[in-house]
């Protein structure tokens, strides 16, 4: 079994993550490279710049287009869409799943938990991860 990985495996991935059902989105690099060979018909629809999960740049996003293929979806799932006032993180977050699933759970019971640890060690960091992650489950905002 081959296992992929890397930035452009998780840019893929973030991509696939905000697009609807049947919906096929491509990221401004893809467009560059594939703008002048597309099909009579075809044609890509530029649906903004969108921040995703764990990237550090919003990524300009598009739709591709065609007669035979849905054209009509909602707004993109992308972290844009849902009202929130987090910031945007310069770097990835590794690790600490344990702890953003215990976080998520206590969350899912209390409306208030209080995380407790020496200065630098990472609490703001871990609650702004965590309000990322559940996002999608509090419309008013995280």
């Amino acid at each position: 079994m081959i296992n992929y990985y890397g930035a452009t495996v998780n840019r893929c991935a973030r991509l696939r993550s905000i697009a609807h059902g049947g919906q096929i989105l491509v990221s401004e690099a893809t467009a560059q490279l594939v703008k002048d060979g597309l099909p009579s018909e075809t044609d890509l629809l530029d649906m903004g710049s969108h921040r995703l999960k764990d990237l550090q740049r919003s990524e300009q996003v598009f739709q591709l287009v065609h007669p035979d293929l849905p054209s009509d979806f909602p707004a993109l799932n992308s972290l844009d869409t849902h009202p929130n006032n987090l910031p945007v993180q310069m770097t990835s977050f590794i690790g600490r799943e344990e702890e953003i699933t215990d976080v998520a759970n206590l969350l899912a019971t209390a409306r208030l938990v209080t995380l407790l640890g020496a200065g630098g060690s990472g609490k703001t960091r871990l609650s702004q991860e965590i309000g990322v992650s559940l996002v999608d489950e509090y419309p008013d905002g995280v």
